[in-house]
């Protein structure tokens, strides 16, 4: 499968246990630390696989939408420290395929990436 993983988080720890778990299946990650830098990786992937941290400025509605229609095939992961993110309630239904607890923890992350793979 022809994916690129993009993450938009800044926590140095999670971004290496992602990187292990993605190197595991054999999938790089493009890192970014800004909404706009991610906008720009996307505009050159046709499978994505999108980490995004949703604490980070300028995560909306709008941008999960542009998110979900960049590539002709994208899944989005939001990764949080909250439980519940009532400002990106039309999101959560629509356009992630998941969330993933902050921490990050290897095994709940590495079943959404397989699943990811599989599909």
């Amino acid at each position: 499968m022809g994916h690129t993983a993009v993450m938009l988080h800044n926590d140095a720890e999670d971004v290496s246990r992602v990187e292990r778990l993605l190197a595991a299946l054999h999938l790089p990650l493009l890192r970014c630390e800004q909404v706009d830098e991610l906008e720009q990786l996307l505009a050159t992937c046709r499978e994505c696989l999108v980490l995004l941290n949703l604490e980070t400025d300028g995560v909306d509605n709008a941008l999960l939408r542009r998110v979900s229609k960049a590539c002709d095939r994208v899944h989005i992961i939001g990764i949080t420290r909250r439980p519940y993110h009532p400002e990106l309630e039309q999101a959560l239904r629509s356009h992630l395929l998941t969330l993933v607890a902050c921490p990050i923890n290897d095994e709940e992350l590495g079943l959404c990436l397989r699943g990811v793979m599989e599909s």
